[in-house]
């Protein structure tokens, strides 16, 4: 059976674009989360229940697919409830270790060496807190390909050009692990020595990377919203200055 969590929306709307046609839902606005197996999207019933709420998250991967496209499945979302939201999953700070559905993301990573390791960009990369996945270096330090990007645009371009695009039916894209510090130590600014994860300037370059994913995501998705797990935004000594 298919496992849904309905919660309270307590998650950042970021850098929305331009102005949308959309009537905004009294509050509580009541959201549903929808990232573990079974993802039958494209399943009626399933989707006649998705329709319940202000906002769907659902998650997506290279070479996801059912009898719908993901595109066709929010269609039908959207036509049982106009009014709703649906986002997919994406997260740019870790990866899934030896997930062949990731190939793209980890060929790349490997040869540009974006990974973050204990020091410099070689060794063996970081393990993330999510246990099975690897860590990569999100903020602005990682050297840029040739087409200037750095991981941090690469990414949310190849997750625009390989989501969005073919399904731009969906509202936008749920980032998780917006954090205010990064969970594990590292060498995040490649100066040759490992990083504390709780040093305000560690967090402060955490932080910068993800201003630059939203603003890439915004070029790449006008009119669109994208949302962002902001979990210890909250915490005593947190300051919502995203860039700061």
């Amino acid at each position: 059976m298919q496992q849904t969590r309905m919660l309270v929306l307590c998650i950042a709307i970021l850098f929305s674009g331009m102005a949308m046609a959309f009537t905004q839902p009294p509050f509580p606005r009541i959201a549903t989360v929808n990232f573990s197996s079974p993802q039958n999207y494209d399943n009626a019933a399933f989707q006649a229940q998705l329709a319940k709420y202000n906002i769907a998250m659902l998650t997506i991967y290279p070479g996801w697919g059912g009898a719908m496209t993901m595109n066709q499945s929010v269609q039908a979302i959207k036509a049982i409830n106009p009014q709703e939201l649906v986002f997919l999953y994406i997260s740019n700070n870790e990866i899934l270790n030896n997930d062949a559905a990731l190939a793209p993301l980890t060929n790349k990573i490997n040869a540009m060496h974006w990974w973050l390791y204990p020091s410099g960009t070689s060794g063996t990369p970081v393990p993330s807190a999510y246990a099975g996945a690897l860590e990569v270096n999100n903020t602005v330090f990682t050297r840029p390909d040739s087409n200037g990007d750095n991981w941090v645009s690469w990414y949310a371009k190849w997750a625009a050009q390989t989501y969005y695009v073919p399904n731009p039916s969906i509202d936008g894209f749920f980032t998780d692990n917006v954090f205010f510090q990064p969970r594990v130590n590292g060498d995040w600014n490649l100066a040759g020595v490992t990083d504390s994860n709780t040093n305000p300037t560690t967090g402060q370059w955490y932080r910068q990377g993800y201003k630059q994913h939203f603003a890439v995501l915004n070029q790449q998705m006008p009119g669109k919203y994208q949302l962002g797990n902001v979990t210890d935004w909250g915490n005593p000594g947190a300051n919502l200055e995203i860039g700061r």
